[in-house]
């Protein structure tokens, strides 16, 4: 017959073999999820700063009719001369932002239609050696140079646009991940413009006949 105390030691060494392994299985599996890595598509690029005073911007506008491109000084009190507007606060946004917020404004004051609009902070450096690639449905496939803030529509334009024979769908694979993208959603301002990062792949699909 088992002592009242050598049960109560056996219970005890029980409970902490118990507790032994729902840590050890808590700790496996902290491990297990942490060794997936973050997704690359969650965050945007954090060396790109916002605009500030005396940094020089570049601006494209691109329309069905034509293309015009201006650049200019972002003065002391954190606007530049804007085409057709006049003098507009950018200072505190990125690039990406900048280029939605003419948009914007250009679509109210019935400037233009639906533009397509490319902003490019010159004043920050890309550091060497970074590039991204386009292919598929493109006019101008390869490598490209990657500047500061560039969204997947804006290097999809630079590229002389998808072809006539393009679907909707793009893809960007980054370290080893595929996200897809509608573009028509992107141009109407419906579906947010990722920021294009260092080696990232670009594939515009074929539209299926």
């Amino acid at each position: 017959m088992i002592g009242k105390s050598k049960l109560c030691f056996w219970i005890s060494g029980l409970m902490g073999i118990a507790v032994l392994l729902l840590t050890s299985g808590c700790e496996s599996w902290k491990w297990g999820k942490e060794s997936l890595g973050e997704d690359p598509f969650d965050k945007d690029v954090s060396l790109i700063r916002p605009i500030g005073v005396n940094d020089r911007i570049g601006i494209t506008i691109m329309t069905t009719q034509r293309s015009e491109s201006l650049e200019g000084v972002v003065d002391e009190h954190g606007m530049i001369s804007l085409l057709h507007v006049g003098y507009y606060k950018v200072s505190g946004m990125k690039a990406s932002e900048l280029a939605v917020a003419i948009t914007g404004e250009y679509k109210r004051r019935d400037i233009y239609i639906d533009p397509v609009i490319t902003v490019i902070n010159l004043s920050q450096e890309t550091p060497a050696g970074q590039e991204y690639f386009l292919t598929g449905e493109v006019r101008q496939r390869g490598k490209a140079s990657l500047s500061p803030g560039i969204t997947l529509l804006q290097a999809i334009i630079s590229a002389g646009d998808v072809t006539d024979f393009a679907s909707s769908r793009v893809t960007i694979t980054r370290r080893g991940k595929t996200k897809t993208f509608d573009l028509n959603a992107i141009r109407r301002g419906a579906a947010p413009d990722p920021i294009i990062h260092d080696k990232d792949v670009i594939v515009v699909k074929r539209a299926v006949i």
